[in-house]
């Protein structure tokens, strides 16, 4: 198994399309800086609960840096979902999954072992914009405000890495629905364009099952994965009372919805016919 993750994960970063995609996520965030600097904005940001009104440079740095991550972190996904479609149809476009057959892997490891590398990518992306993100904060605004609690005791260092790690897990949600739409296709077009397109659908379809569950009072719907995906455990501003989440229901939730999708991109991709590709 560690060969053909070792294997999957040279591939990965063999590409030159893994580097370009990365580099511009982390140019966007560096132009994220760049404009909230020149323009003097006062960050407010909903996900950190820090003050803001740019009373001081504290306040500024911690905003600033909330703000240039989640920039960049945003895109990161988009590419992670471009890479992981990638991975999956080229053996099949490229006819190289009749090589892999030949070795002693059974098609279940050779999913899994795309699965760690889509996953791999996405966790040194993020983590890689984080990197970044706090750069362009010192470059801009100073590294000491990064050392003041912005939000559950933590400050901005802290924060950050905390929400890397929600990142990873809801993103992670949509990597596994990419796994699905990939498996069973040859287009590696086709693939990408469905799982961009679903990313944008599932947003709109998870905000008309929120106002369903509000008017309804139907609040067995939190527990559907797109609200799962949307929540976010560090913000503060989360639904309360019969409809609200809690951190651990939110984590095993996203879990369990990630092994089911995943095992029906298992059941496509080992049933797939060889010979037509």
């Amino acid at each position: 198994m560690f060969n053909l993750f070792r294997n999957e994960w040279r591939k990965l970063w063999a590409k030159k399309s893994s580097w370009i995609l990365l580099l511009i996520a982390a140019v966007i965030s560096g132009l994220t800086a760049w404009g909230a600097k020149a323009l003097n904005t006062s960050f407010t940001v909903g996900t950190n609960g820090a003050a803001t009104g740019g009373s001081t440079g504290a306040i500024k740095a911690a905003d600033a840096f909330s703000s240039i991550f989640s920039s960049g972190a945003a895109f990161v996904v988009i590419f992670a979902i471009v890479m992981t479609a990638i991975i999956i149809t080229e053996e099949f476009a490229k006819n190289t999954i009749k090589i892999l057959l030949t070795r002693p892997y059974s098609r279940h490891a050779i999913l899994f072992s795309k699965l760690l590398a889509s996953f791999a990518y996405l966790v040194v992306s993020l983590l890689t914009i984080y990197v970044v993100a706090a750069l362009f904060t010192g470059a801009f605004f100073g590294f000491g405000g990064l050392d003041k609690v912005v939000g559950h005791g933590m400050n901005s260092w802290l924060y950050g890495l905390a929400d890397v790690g929600v990142n990873v897990l809801s993103s992670m949600f949509y990597l596994s629905m990419v796994f699905v739409l990939a498996a069973g296709m040859r287009s590696q077009g086709l693939a990408i364009t469905f799982s961009i397109l679903m990313q944008l659908v599932l947003g709109i379809f998870s905000g008309l099952l929120d106002v369903l569950m509000t008017t309804k009072k139907w609040y067995w719907i939190k527990w559907n994965p797109f609200n799962l995906m949307a929540y976010n455990p560090l913000s503060s501003s989360q639904a309360t009372g019969a409809a609200a989440l809690n951190v651990w229901g939110w984590l095993i939730g996203l879990v369990i919805y990630i092994a089911i999708f995943y095992l029906i991109a298992d059941y496509i991709f080992n049933r797939r016919d060889v010979s037509l590709s």
